[in-house]
């Protein structure tokens, strides 16, 4: 059946009933949230009872839910109501909003994952964000890349990197990325990476005709030039111009 997007009032689960022991600290807010909302999966619930409850900023919150909308941990059904889908619904969103933007494509353009609109919003920036851990297919990224890449479209890229530091608290608050040993770069869990799902290769005749003519490009090829492609892209000018005088470097090497 249906949901309608004002569900009827006995339908919306009392928040107010639960005992949480509730923190100010942001983080702990988030963590409480998830706590008690996961253990009721599929239950409508009132914002405004949730913000009071878990003592967020009803600003802060609809970050909060933004971020988790747009990755399928649940749906807005109306200005005061929300449907909770959990974090079971991650994966399968994920790998949905990959095969629409045809990330396993192999003649997929990866810079039509950067943001061409100067109206950067929190839940296409979250989507575009995991999408390029699958496009690279790389379990950690770099944030500032990323918002150097999803940048080059529109010329945001302080508004991008902005908005990608509270999404990466965000998540990592709800341990779906965690922060690696090196400086700005974030790790996604495992159970929420997402990759093209392969089929075990039948034997081939090496000297067939079709063997012959077949010059497709290999996954690992795929992935390498889309890596390369990306750190060229997202490359600082200091970075450029070392780049320079070592490929200078070597053509003279190469003449002498």
């Amino acid at each position: 059946m249906a949901l309608v997007a004002t569900p009827h009032p006995l339908l919306v689960h009392d928040i107010e009933k639960d005992t949480v022991h509730i923190s100010d600290d942001f983080k702990t807010s988030i963590q409480s949230l998830i706590d008690t909302l996961e253990i009721r999966s599929k239950q409508i619930y009132s914002i405004q009872s949730l913000s009071s409850k878990f003592h967020f900023h009803k600003r802060r919150l609809y970050d909060v839910l933004n971020v988790y909308e747009s990755i399928g941990i649940c749906k807005k059904l109306s200005v005061d109501s929300l449907l909770w889908l959990g974090f079971s619904n991650i994966h399968p969103t994920v790998n949905s909003i990959a095969i629409q933007n045809h990330v396993f494509d192999s003649d997929f353009n990866m810079d039509d994952l950067a943001l061409s609109d100067p109206c950067i919003t929190i839940a296409l920036l979250t989507q575009r964000f995991l999408l390029l851990f699958t496009t690279l297919n790389s379990h950690s990224l770099d944030i500032k890349q990323c918002a150097k890449y999803l940048s080059m479209k529109n010329d945001k890229y302080k508004t991008t990197l902005c908005k990608l530091y509270q999404i990466t608290y965000i998540l990592e608050s709800s341990n779906i990325i965690s922060k690696s040993q090196k400086p700005g770069e974030v790790v996604l869990s495992k159970q929420y990476f997402v990759e093209e799902a392969t089929e075990e290769p039948s034997p081939i005749d090496i000297f067939s005709v079709q063997s012959l003519l077949n010059n497709h490009e290999t996954p690992k090829t795929l992935y390498t030039d889309r890596r390369k492609h990306f750190e060229e892209e997202t490359m600082t000018e200091r970075q450029k111009y070392f780049s320079f005088l070592s490929n200078a470097s070597f053509l003279q090497q190469l003449v002498a």
